[in-house]
């Protein structure tokens, strides 16, 4: 039934988030202009601007300028111009690379035939060979039978039988051995031959892949040699920089506080109440002014009424009430005056103080 007020209005957030943001950026701002100390040096000097300002965000443009002293500016400028001329001499080995045709065997030479070589091999060495046994065997086998002879042992017996069997098993051991080493010696040819195209044909790939490669190495030592000529680097001045103000932690603590203040007031003015429900069923009540002391507001009724703390004289105990003579203003027949002493009917008065709510 009390007037408590009404509790304060939250923050906008559109409201905090415009003050903060106009906060950051005038501190993003101020930050900026800290650090952006022009500097000057023998090599040059690098300085800051504001151009203008940013239509879609309202920043400053700012804008850097860096001179060079003019003997710096020619040292610089002829490093440039030398790294030019190594990459125009870098750019003609690229082309002579991209103009290469892919890499073929297409061009190495055919292989020897091999079986030919080895049968070539082991028809010489036979015939050397047998050019050697050939006579050799034929003298043998005249002077076995002219000794035959001789010893009486004529053809057909058993002892010429042997003899000439063991002759004919001797040369045929002769010549299977000149077969062996004529076999042996066509493949030794063979391997040879095979060697001897395969190192031809390893040569002729390395001198391509030499060709190749060379193009290619002195692109990569003129690119090794080509080094962009730098800018003299001016030492930045050390970063400083202030926080920005929490605008959003500051008004929602106000409005906390405000809440605060407002619940601690609506907490109070439930107590008295709960006290004045009490007095509403005791009828009439002495609310005379003139027997209270130590007076003072502590709310009021929804129809304006006011609510006061008070003691009656003579007795230290608090009390809550109106007062009669404030009471008999708005509404007299709820005043009732008994021995001198004017008296409220509480009982009437907080009816009124409820209708208006």
């Amino acid at each position: 039934m009390s007037k408590g007020g009404k509790p304060p209005p939250a923050p906008d957030p559109r409201v905090v988030a415009q003050a903060q943001t106009q906060q950051n950026r005038d501190t993003a701002g101020y930050n900026a202009q800290l650090n952006r100390i022009d500097t000057y040096s023998p090599l040059g000097s690098q300085t800051f601007s504001q151009t203008g300002i940013d239509p879609a965000t309202g920043a400053p443009i700012t804008r850097q300028d860096i001179s060079l002293d003019p003997q710096v500016e020619q040292t610089f400028r002829q490093g440039m111009a030398l790294d030019q001329r190594f990459g125009d001499a870098a750019g003609g080995r690229l082309s002579q690379i991209e103009g290469m045709q892919p890499f073929s065997l297409s061009g190495m030479p055919g292989r020897s035939d091999l079986n030919s070589i080895r049968g070539n091999a082991q028809d010489a060495l036979y015939n050397r060979n047998t050019a050697f046994l050939d006579p050799k065997f034929k003298q043998d086998e005249a002077a076995l039978r002219s000794r035959m002879a001789g010893q009486g042992i004529v053809e057909g017996s058993e002892a010429y039988t042997n003899a000439m069997g063991d002759f004919n098993r001797g040369k045929e051991f002769s010549y299977g051995q000149a077969r062996d080493s004529a076999i042996a010696g066509g493949g030794a040819e063979a391997d040879r031959a095979f060697s001897m195209d395969e190192q031809l044909r390893n040569n002729m790939i390395s001198e391509q892949l030499l060709g190749r490669s060379v193009p290619m190495q002195e692109l990569q030592q003129l690119r090794g040699m080509q080094q962009p000529a730098q800018l003299p680097q001016f030492q930045g001045p050390g970063q400083v920089g202030t926080n920005p103000a929490d605008i959003t932690g500051a008004m929602g603590q106000q409005y906390q506080g405000q809440m605060d203040a407002y619940n601690a007031r609506q907490n109070s003015n439930n107590a008295w109440l709960a006290t004045l429900g009490t007095l509403g069923s005791a009828a009439l009540m002495m609310s005379d002014e003139r027997v209270k002391e130590d007076i003072s507001p502590v709310g009021e009724l929804n129809d304006g009424t006011n609510v006061y703390l008070f003691r009656y004289k003579g007795d230290e105990t608090p009390q809550i009430g109106v007062m009669a003579q404030e009471v008999e203003k708005k509404d007299p027949e709820a005043v009732k005056e008994i021995g001198g002493i004017k008296h409220v009917d509480y009982a009437r008065t907080l009816a009124r103080a409820l209708r208006a709510a």
